[in-house]
């Protein structure tokens, strides 16, 4: 029984002192606003070098918010001019803007060599991800046109499609206002053509992989129009067809009949509002193809279609017009001079 009574005293005790000791945070927070303030009183009363030590310390020993870090440094680099040390000063800077690149320098108040050392930093995003939701009209433009039974028009025009699209995208800002960006879109079309009594129906599957250059033309702080060119590869990795002639009708996987890598070029333009590192865009995008969607080697694969349904593939391209919003969010920011 005294066992018992003893080990709940010493609970109980235990307890009390948890209750009555500050955590190791709350000292943290304690020692990060006394130093800081001395460091303050230290700086107006001209000991700068104290300040610096001061604020060192709580470099080094104190847990900091984004906003308690950014206080620190902007001090140490001030005391940093202040002794004739702008290398140290351009050090702290560094981190200083690595910490928070969207820091408003506020000239009116500061230190005029402070505020040119600022200004040597160029900031800009450096990588950075997003989604793309977009309505994409899909055009199949004839080239060359073939017949297989005289007497019908194959000039026939393949029907056009449209469809909601909803894919990834990143970019690399590899100099300030110019950007190499790439998408990833998995997409299917599908498409019909009458010629005469002849009714084909195709359904295409494609993974797309655009690359394209952006050039940005800021207005103002938050504003950024934008006009962007490049190459897109497009992968056809499912095709399917439809082929009725009067009362015979078949289905067909004609891949083989396809060519499976296609090549488009790029042409596009935007408009976007940025606020620190998310980015908000309206996008308009022109994909020219030029590779033609069917394989003129293999326009005689299938015997069965040519001799039984009198069809015949004419020379086809895949002609591509976006228009959609763009949603990204900046990973990386580039700090330099």
């Amino acid at each position: 029984m005294m066992k018992k009574h003893v080990t709940i005293l010493i609970l109980l005790f235990v307890v009390h002192a948890a209750i009555g000791q500050d955590s190791p945070d709350v000292n943290k927070q304690q020692d990060y606003e006394i130093k800081l303030k001395e460091a303050e009183n230290l700086f107006t009363d001209g000991h700068y070098d104290k300040c610096i030590a001061d604020l060192e310390w709580i470099l080094k020993s104190c847990r900091l918010s984004k906003n308690e870090k950014e206080n620190v440094l902007q001090l140490l680099a001030k005391a940093d001019l202040e002794i004739g040390q702008p290398g140290q000063a351009d050090s702290a800077l560094d981190a200083l803007l690595k910490n928070n690149p969207h820091y408003q320098l506020n000239e009116d108040i500061e230190p005029e060599q402070y505020s040119r050392m600022i200004k040597k930093y160029k900031i800009h995003p450096l990588l950075s991800i997003g989604a793309r939701n977009t309505l994409d009209f899909m055009h199949l433009v004839t080239t060359k046109t073939y017949s297989a039974l005289p007497g019908l028009n194959y000039k026939t025009p393949y029907s056009s499609t449209y469809g909601l699209l909803y894919y990834g995208t990143m970019e690399y800002e590899f100099n300030k206002h110019w950007a190499l960006t790439g998408d990833l879109i998995f997409f299917w079309m599908a498409y019909d053509r009458y010629i005469g009594n002849i009714y084909f129906y195709e359904k295409d599957h494609f993974a797309e992989l655009p690359l394209y250059v952006k050039k940005y033309f800021p207005v103002g702080k938050n504003i950024l129009p934008y006009v962007a060119s490049g190459l897109g590869w497009t992968i056809l990795y499912k095709a399917d067809a439809y082929v009725a002639r009067d009362s015979l009708s078949d289905n067909f996987n004609i891949l083989n009949m396809r060519n499976q890598n296609i090549l488009e070029l790029i042409f596009g333009a935007g408009i976007g509002y940025q606020f620190r590192n998310l980015r908000l865009f309206l996008d308009v995008r022109y994909y020219p193809g030029l590779t033609s969607l069917t394989n003129a080697s293999a326009r005689y694969n299938n015997p069965i279609l040519i001799n039984d349904f009198y069809y015949i593939d004419n020379t086809i391209k895949l002609n591509q017009f976006e228009f959609g919003a763009t949603i990204s969010y900046t990973l990386i920011n580039s700090v330099r001079k």
